[in-house]
């Protein structure tokens, strides 16, 4: 059977609708950790220090924006090499959910979509807002659109 992945744009779904760790992949980590074993590729006007000490409210602001900058210096192809050490590690097949605030950013979206496609993975498209989330273009109330990802891996198309 195809092994169908969920690619969440925004955060805090994944542990929601996946038994194991090793069944999702946030981006977002993967951004930090390349941040931390790289510091040199940060941005001039950013420090790990101001990461760590506003994780919680910048995360997202510092995942765009470290990404962004990577693309800008010629450096992107760190971060999907990253990306796809990380899947590889997990074994692609198990992975179930991909999040991270890292997704809204339209050309690692498109790449990280296609390694998984590549991998003959059937890809479903999710949005989370505070208030609910996009499923495939519809929206959904979170427990419903929670209810609907973990009770429907077979039907999502």
């Amino acid at each position: 059977m195809r092994t169908r992945v969920i690619l969440a744009k925004g955060s805090n779904l994944g542990k929601e609708i996946t038994l194991a760790p090793f069944q999702r992949i946030d981006t977002d980590h993967i951004v930090l950790g390349l941040a931390l074993r790289l510091p040199q590729l940060l941005p001039h006007d950013q420090s790990l220090d101001d990461v760590f000490e506003h994780w919680g409210d910048m995360r997202w602001a510092f995942s765009v924006k470290f990404v962004e900058h990577l693309r800008q210096i010629d450096e992107d192809y760190r971060i999907l090499a990253e990306y796809a050490m990380v899947a590889e590690e997990r074994e692609w097949d198990n992975i179930r959910v991909v999040e991270g605030y890292a997704l809204n950013i339209p050309w690692f979206y498109a790449t990280v979509k296609s390694m998984h496609k590549a991998k003959s993975h059937g890809i479903t498209e999710v949005t989370v807002t505070p208030e609910g989330i996009w499923i495939e273009h519809a929206y959904h109330e979170r427990d419903k659109g929670i209810r609907i990802l973990t009770q429907g891996w077979a039907s999502l198309g």
